[in-house]
């Protein structure tokens, strides 16, 4: 990475040394060069070279907004990129971005439509009144995470909500497939579940809008509490060497532990089998509930044992019953589908941009820099598309 004088002088160097050679150069580099005052001015050259800059996305710019934060702020112009403005510029201005990370074929928005169609959360949804959803119909997905900005590790740390959106339908890296929408500092924010800024209270906010996240529900949710109990049992009871190899066979407890642990790799087998697929075809589907279910049959029965035993081992939690209703609804939808591991990536992605956006502005002003810098951004991301 260079800064913005470094690269000022360099252009200043090769315009000298292309001038006769390769002239058709000098234009971008001339443009460079001149950042600054050609140079007399470092200070003014970050400036200069943003403004150049802002001219080559052929994304909308960030829509701006007064909004009320706690106070000293009050009201402070913020940053947003819309996201019916960044669906509609994709499809008009990034046709290669929009098959990669919108939608890759008409065919798989059909097949969609098709596995949800008797999804529980359908019944009587709106969008049922609409004919030409199966072809016209994007499912999309609002996620929103906290991330440390600044003092990391520290009491006084400061964490930034980020809202994204993404297709349901994309496919390949985190900043492929997610888009940012705006973010704010958690402790400048005055939403809240009650009041007149209540953010439950909107039409959008229901249950029909929210799909289970596999993510925190088993793997850092019941699977939690599943290995930190055989890890347990490993130290206190097996000492060395893995379960299977030198657990005692002929307790009932060690093969009702084997047996769940061989469930729960069948379960992930199939997820990553079937991993570009919408929904679990009928028998992987049925397999999948199945593992699923005496999975948390014998995790129940372990439980119940080590109760008695007065030892808290395979606690259950509410995340161990979402965990199984995602297995039920494989046959319509996917986990991978609406799990949260991009999301929680794309966290770390903002985070970099973030961090660097806050040095010398308030919390508040920082989206809107944010902001800026995000669209350039991800101009280059959609042309390196092309």
């Amino acid at each position: 990475h260079f800064s913005p004088q470094r690269v000022q002088h360099i252009a200043a160097l090769a315009c000298k040394d292309f001038a006769k050679d390769e002239p058709d150069w000098l234009a971008d580099l001339e443009a460079l060069a001149s950042l600054g005052t050609h140079g007399a001015h470092a200070n003014n050259i970050h400036r200069d070279l943003m403004a150049k800059m802002q001219a080559l996305p052929r994304l909308p710019e960030p829509f701006h907004a007064k909004l009320k934060f706690a106070e000293p702020l009050g009201w402070q112009d913020q940053g947003i990129m819309l996201p019916h403005e960044m669906f509609s510029a994709i499809y008009h201005k990034y046709p290669k971005t929009w098959r990669k990370s919108v939608l890759p074929s008409e065919h798989k928005l059909h097949e969609w439509w098709e596995h949800v169609e008797e999804h529980p959360q359908m019944l009587n949804h709106p969008i049922k009144t609409r004919d030409q959803r199966a072809r016209w119909g994007v499912p999309l997905a609002i996620h929103g995470d906290g991330v440390p900005i600044t003092g990391i590790g520290k009491g006084w740390c400061k964490l930034m909500t980020m809202f994204t959106w993404s297709s349901l339908l994309g496919s390949g890296s985190t900043l492929d497939m997610l888009f940012w929408i705006w973010s704010v500092f958690d402790k400048l924010c005055i939403a809240s579940s009650q009041g007149h800024v209540a953010y439950v209270g909107q039409l959008w906010v229901t249950a029909v809008s929210i799909a289970l996240d596999y993510m925190h529900c088993k793997y850092l949710g019941s699977d939690m509490y599943q290995f930190g109990s055989v890890l347990y049992m490993l130290c206190y009871f097996v000492l060395t060497g893995l379960w299977g190899a030198h657990m005692n066979g002929a307790l009932e407890l060690h093969r009702k532990v084997h047996l769940m642990l061989k469930l729960n790799v069948r379960m992930e087998t199939l997820l990553t089998e079937y991993r570009d697929e919408s929904a679990l075809p009928p028998a992987a589907a049925r397999e999948f509930t199945d593992a699923c279910q005496n999975m948390m049959l014998l995790y129940t029965q372990l439980a119940e044992h080590f109760v008695q035993e007065g030892e808290k081992l395979f606690d259950i939690t509410s995340k161990s019953h979402m965990v199984m209703h995602s297995a039920i609804l494989s046959k319509y939808l996917s986990p991978r589908r609406v799990w949260c591991f991009a999301g929680e990536d794309m966290m770390g992605k903002t985070q970099i941009l973030a961090k660097s956006c806050v040095r010398g502005i308030s919390g508040a002003a920082a989206t809107v820099k944010f902001a800026k810098h995000y669209r350039l951004g991800l101009h280059l991301l959609f042309d390196g598309h092309d």
